[in-house]
């Protein structure tokens, strides 16, 4: 099964995949990709870092813009090619299921984790997130079916759950 997560920013789609992600590690299955978690520095957000799912091992993918930055420079941010190359690695880790949190205008202006978004062969299921205006051309980016999800402040919590009964290895 293929989800695509959507919601607004802040609505909880990383928090949905990482809670879904510890549930099937503690069922024994194998879990791989990445998810992105905020940077916040005197209580603002300032960047992203980026954890892969089967290692548990993170680094910074993206810090606010700064003059001599290096990397793919997106808005406020610098995105740095050595987390976008760490990300890359997260996909081609293999397992039952892969987590690509999130799908955004790097990767939809052909930048990013472009290239290595294809669903993963060696995966049972796919979760990606993305923001609410940028399903339809997530969608079309990956030239697969998804059952789609949103993410709401009412259905955060029961979310986990709804999402693992959809997915093919769930309950084996």
């Amino acid at each position: 099964m293929n989800i695509l997560i959507t919601g607004k920013i802040g609505a909880g789609k990383t928090i949905v995949c990482k809670k879904i992600a510890e549930r099937l590690k503690s069922k024994g299955h194998e879990v791989f990709g990445f998810l992105t978690f905020p940077i916040i520095e005197s209580g603002r957000r300032v960047g992203f870092y980026i954890v892969g799912v089967k290692s548990g091992e993170r680094t910074v993918l993206a810090k606010e813009y700064e003059e001599g930055m290096e990397g793919q420079r997106l808005k406020n941010y610098i995105f740095s090619l050595d987390g976008i190359e760490f990300g890359i690695r997260a996909l081609n880790d293999g397992g039952d299921v892969c987590f690509v949190d999130e799908i955004g205008l790097l990767e939809l202006r052909g930048k990013g984790f472009f290239k290595a978004i294809q669903k993963p062969a060696n995966c049972k299921d796919l979760i990606v997130t993305a923001r609410t205006k940028f399903a339809a051309e997530v969608k079309k980016l990956f030239a697969i079916d998804f059952k789609m999800v949103e993410v709401t402040a009412s259905n955060r919590d029961s979310l986990p759950q709804t999402i693992l009964q959809c997915l093919s290895i769930w309950g084996k």
